[in-house]
């Protein structure tokens, strides 16, 4: 409830030219401030006493700059007593007025008017340091209630974090309260978090608040128990998938990994996550997040199949949490058990409706539809919700993702829902410049949810924003977002369920992916676009009469937006090229490449040691305002290469080194004819006699030809598609050690590889690969998960194991060796091909003279930046006679 409307109804900002009514308290007016402001003498924790310090610091500077030079922050040991105060923080004189803080609930605070003192106190503390981690989550109740004062009574802007460039303070002739003031705020949520921890005063005005009731937000079952500890000693905690406890998957950053699913009928298990819940409780946490890993991999053991005598994992596991729920009311009374509504958890559980007094629901998206599955059941916790309005989930890397529009209408559905948390999955914007009205917006909107509108807001920020300058920045936001609409509606995550429809034959398909993300690029700049957008900031840029930190966030604004042009042009004149291959478009978007590269190595100091060679980080627009594009620590290859988020993998031609595709020659589509034969082929050489060798050429189109000579041929019959490779070996090549079916080592070394795709599509291919002995067979699959937030997305999925036969014998001179791969048409899901049926292949070698050395890798088809047989835009054509 906002206890703040009856008392702000007897009072408005005192900005210059505006009446005040009687009853008021004058803290400054004129040239007259004989104010201090007054800080405790200790607090619970160093952190919370250095960020009151800090926001205290900073009244100061407001005071100051409407020319209230003589306004002190001191202890309250030092205060003068003669002077009347604004008292920060729970201090005696709060105390003595009667405002107790120590009960207050998680960022809650209280002003009270105490005779000519003003208090401003809230919820001040430092929960436990998070497990594994040097990260102390904090509630700053006194800050957001310092905050929220200078806001309405002093005409301050908190726009952006990062330190004063990103707050203005608006002049101010007076700045006076009701004398008989006296609030207690509580936030609409407790937490709105999405990194590490925040004493940053203008992410506390925004509401971003840290998460001080759970110690985590996110997948905990794995923290729990951990496979890195566990699977070595207690293979059967982890689930049984196709008769293994303990598998491997290739992580994006981590390399191979052990899988973190688990057997969930396992009481041990069980128990170690629910022990870990109460170490958590213990540690001072009010709330545990309850959620399975992701990409959930069912345990198929007997136990697990009979547990709870359903068939649904999703009904499993709601009732195991239902279980430790109960449990809990016992153990730890007063504490709740969040569980994210999410995998197999994602629908409402059907065994039950009324869920324990201290169980929540976290959905894991915001959409209606997400809220509007739970009606009808009882949840007397409520909801907490997950929010991937930003972060690494979007398809454009660093390009501008939301609208105001977006903002309000998540925020609103938080209040109708009577959401108490918020997770967010990273923090808000890479881009503070270009997406700062839309960040204003949904942070603001949680001061009053009712009320605040995007329209309003957004106003706010580019007046305060950009001063004399708010008229073409108003146009120039209103255009981008007017673009971006149909994103942040559609193609949006936590619009588009993470940008999937379901096709008419039930299959959930992703709209678009980061193989064709270039579409959505151009199709929400085209030229036309950025034309205007150009137009309107050229013209903001020449406005006279700004201050320096309006023509500082124009400065960002602009560094942002050349980006997004820089990347946007590009795709238009790869779209060009793609066209009309020839050499004179070519160099055109070569060209305009070499230019965005220019552009994006002003922001980078050379003249500095690189990180690697060729890599710098990138430097921040301004020494006095850390911003960046993407954020601190990004470097120039990840802008050139645009990058920047999980889902947004570089595609060419951003991929493409410039210089050495100034010397390469054009792509041209292969395609190999695949002929009959009459009966099935061996390894023997003998039998291929009648079947036309091709050879691998560079992995990269241009490059050196490989060392050592490889072939291949195809064949087929009415069954089988029939490979036999054959490669040189260098003297003093050394055979790998043995390896089993699908390990990861198979393919970082000697080895051969097919990539197969039936149904013409590169989007949805088999790979198919074999080492020196024939126990080294290895297979995989790519683009059937189509779920982004599944481990093995955008990664060979080794769980599909299909039949088929691979022999390879290394030649009696040792000079070199040859394989057969014998693939049934059965085991890829199609029928014998009939004739000019085309897919899409590529054919492929490793080579490595001994473990650990350096790799050559070949290629049958390959364009100039190809660096993987996994390339899809690579794909030559294999044609059936």
């Amino acid at each position: 409830m906002n206890q703040l409307g009856a008392v702000l109804t007897t009072f408005a900002v005192f900005l210059s030219g505006i009446t005040v009514r009687a009853g008021e308290l004058i803290i400054a007016e004129g040239s007259q401030c004989n104010y201090q402001v007054v800080v405790p003498d200790e607090t619970a924790d160093p952190i919370i006493g250095q960020t009151i310090s800090n926001a205290a610091n900073l009244m100061r500077d407001m005071f100051k700059a409407n020319g209230w030079t003589n306004v002190p922050v001191v202890n309250e040991s030092q205060a003068d007593k003669e002077k009347p105060a604004i008292y920060l923080g729970d201090t005696a004189a709060a105390r003595a007025a009667g405002v107790e803080t120590s009960s207050l609930p998680a960022w809650t605070y209280i002003w009270k008017a105490d005779g000519k003192n003003v208090i401003i106190a809230g919820r001040d503390w430092a929960a436990a340091k998070i497990k594994d981690t040097d990260y102390t989550p904090c509630s700053h109740g006194t800050v957001k209630g310092l905050t929220d004062f200078m806001r309405e009574f002093c005409g301050t802007r908190f726009l952006a974090p990062g330190g004063s460039p990103g707050i203005e303070f608006l002049p101010a002739a007076k700045i006076a309260v009701p004398e008989d003031l006296e609030a207690r705020k509580e936030p609409m949520v407790s937490y709105n978090y999405g990194g590490r921890p925040t004493t940053d005063i203008a992410s506390i005005a925004l509401n971003f608040f840290d998460n001080v009731n759970a110690e985590f937000f996110g997948h905990t079952h794995e923290i729990s128990v951990p496979a890195k500890k566990y699977a070595d000693t207690h293979p059967e905690y982890f689930a049984l998938v196709n008769g293994k406890r303990v598998r491997e998957y290739k992580h994006g950053w981590l390399g191979m990994v052990k899988e973190p699913h688990l057997c969930y009928s396992n009481k041990d298990v069980q128990e170690l996550i629910y022990q870990d819940m109460l170490r958590s409780f213990d540690a001072g946490y009010s709330d545990y997040v309850s959620l399975q890993a992701d990409g959930f991999q069912p345990c198929g053991c007997e136990e697990c199949k009979k547990m709870y005598d359903t068939d649904s994992w999703g009904e499993k596991l709601w009732l195991l949490n239902k279980k430790w729920a109960e449990r809990l009311l016992k153990d730890r009374p007063g504490k709740t058990l969040t569980v994210i509504a999410y995998g197999p958890t994602g629908k409402p559980p059907t065994s039950f409706n009324k869920f324990p007094s201290n169980m929540r629901v976290s959905t894991s998206c915001t959409t209606q539809d997400a809220f509007k599955q739970w009606d009808g059941y009882t949840i007397p916790s409520g909801f907490v919700a997950g929010l991937h309005g930003w972060g690494g989930y979007h398809l454009c890397g660093y390009l501008p993702v939301r609208t105001p529009l977006f903002s309000e209408k998540t925020v609103k559905m938080h209040e109708t829902y009577n959401v108490k948390g918020v997770g967010l999955d990273s923090p808000p914007a890479i881009m503070w410049g270009l997406e700062g009205p839309t960040v204003y917006v949904y942070g603001r909107m949680f001061d009053d949810a009712k009320t605040n509108s995007a329209l309003k807001l957004a106003d706010e920020y580019i007046q305060a924003a950009y001063g004399k300058a708010a008229y073409p920045m108003g146009r120039f936001f209103d255009e981008l977002h007017h673009t971006l609409e149909i994103y942040a509606d559609v193609f949006g995550v936590d619009n588009g369920t993470f940008q999937t429809y379901k096709r008419a034959d039930g299959r959930s398909v992703r709209y678009l992916t980061s193989d064709t993300k270039l579409r959505l690029i151009g199709f929400l700049y085209p030229p036309e676009t950025l034309a205007l957008l150009e137009s309107h900031l050229a013209q903001a840029e020449k406005t006279a009469g700004l201050n320096d930190k309006n023509k500082l966030r124009l400065a960002l604004a602009r560094r942002e937006f050349d980006y997004l042009k820089g990347t946007a042009r590009i795709v238009h004149m790869y779209n060009a090229y793609q066209t009309r291959q020839d050499k004179a478009t070519f160099d055109q978007l070569l060209t305009e490449m070499e230019k965005r590269e220019k552009t994006i190595m002003q922001w980078y100091n050379t003249n500095k040691p690189p990180y690697k060679p060729g890599i710098w980080t990138q430097e921040p627009i301004a020494t006095n305002w850390p911003m960046y594009i993407g954020g601190a620590g990004h470097y120039n290859d990840h802008l050139m290469r645009n990058g920047g988020s999980y889902l947004s993998t570089p595609v060419p031609p951003f991929t493409w080194k410039i210089s050495e595709m100034r010397k390469a020659p054009m792509f041209e589509p292969k395609k190999i004819i695949v002929k009959k034969t009459s009966a099935p082929l061996s390894l023997e050489p003998a039998q291929w006699k009648d079947f036309s060798a091709l050879k691998l050429g560079p992995v990269s189109l241009g490059a050196a030809a490989p060392k050592l000579e490889t072939e291949f041929k195809v064949a087929c019959d009415s069954t089988d598609l029939y490979v036999r490779f054959e490669g040189k070996l260098p003297e003093g090549w050394a055979k790998p050690p043995e390896m089993k079916r699908d390990d990861g080592k198979t393919v970082a070394s000697e080895s051969f590889s097919v990539v197969l795709s039936p149904d013409n599509n590169p989007a949805r291919y088999y790979r198919f690969a074999g080492g020196t002995a024939s126990a080294a067979q290895y297979d995989g699959r790519q683009g059937f998960i189509e779920d982004s937030i599944d481990p093995r997305f955008n990664q060979d999925d080794l769980s599909w194991n299909p039949e088929w036969r691979y022999e390879c014998a290394l030649s009696a001179d040792a000079k070199s060796w040859s394989a057969l791969m014998v693939i049934p048409f059965q085991s890829l899901g199609v029928t014998a091909p009939g004739a000019g049926t085309e897919w899409k292949v590529n054919f492929g070698r490793l080579h490595q003279i001994k473990t650990g050395w350096p790799r050559e890798d070949s290629l049958w088809s390959s364009n100039p930046d190809t660096a993987s047989i996994g390339d899809r835009k690579a794909f030559g054509t294999l044609v059936f006679e």
